[in-house]
């Protein structure tokens, strides 16, 4: 991103050289203005921590709930200390409102970040839309995943693929082409199963690429059926 401020004041210097009159007062307030822009630019496109999502792992526990209920969230962000999931929602005055995950709600295990989102009792029906994954890095630097179909002049990712439905609203395809996909959920207490703290094989076929729940803990397995997190 500090490209753009160097060339920015290349430019500068070529005015200042072809001969067009212009004061040291008036480069040095252009060069500042100069770096402000670039500053505004770097938060706004989430530049500026090393954290960073891995598309590939980010999902949701399931696409439907009911009020007062809890959906989870998660993905794999390399390098991140802490991560928080934004929602944005319709509220029940017709207001746009906005969830922040809680950090007694989040859970980090090697690398995997999930989070549980409460939907408040009193929530009307509507559609939950992953709008933020912030990250912070061990510099406490912080960086931005942000939903293309929620702030489209910011956005980086179609991640519809989280989008949760309450109270029985319609939710629009997900396009996991543009990455994230909704994961599968198992729950050993109804489907049965075994599970030996390390895989969990149904009917003979060892699950794979799933949360799993085994009564006290969701676990998330791998695609070669480790685990590789959990949270309660």
């Amino acid at each position: 991103m500090k490209r753009k401020v160097v060339g920015f004041m290349l430019m500068a210097m070529m005015v200042v050289s072809m001969g067009t009159t212009v004061s040291a007062a008036e480069t040095q307030d252009r060069g500042a203005e100069l770096i402000q822009m670039e500053e505004e630019a770097q938060e706004l496109d989430g530049f500026t921590g090393q954290a960073y999502v891995d598309l590939n792992t980010l999902g949701v526990n399931t696409q439907t709930v009911n009020p007062g209920g809890t959906f989870t969230v998660g993905c794999s962000a390399p390098n991140a200390v802490d991560v928080v999931f934004y929602y944005s929602y319709t509220g029940a005055d017709g207001s746009e409102e906005t969830y922040q995950s809680k950090s007694e709600d989040t859970v980090n295990n090697g690398g995997y970040w999930s989070a549980n989102i409460h939907v408040p009792a009193n929530a009307p029906a509507g559609v939950w839309r992953l709008e933020t994954v912030q990250m912070f890095d061990g510099y406490n630097e912080d960086s931005y995943l942000w939903n293309t179909a929620v702030i489209p002049e910011i956005g980086q990712a179609d991640l519809s693929c989280c989008n949760v439905s309450v109270g029985g609203a319609a939710v629009s395809p997900s396009t996991p082409a543009s990455g994230g996909r909704v994961v599968p959920h198992y729950n050993m207490l109804e489907k049965g199963g075994k599970w030996n703290g390390q895989h969990y094989v149904l009917n003979g076929k060892t699950i794979t690429d799933a949360f799993f729940f085994d009564g006290n803990y969701t676990y998330y397995l791998q695609a070669d059926g480790h685990l590789l997190g959990y949270y309660q």
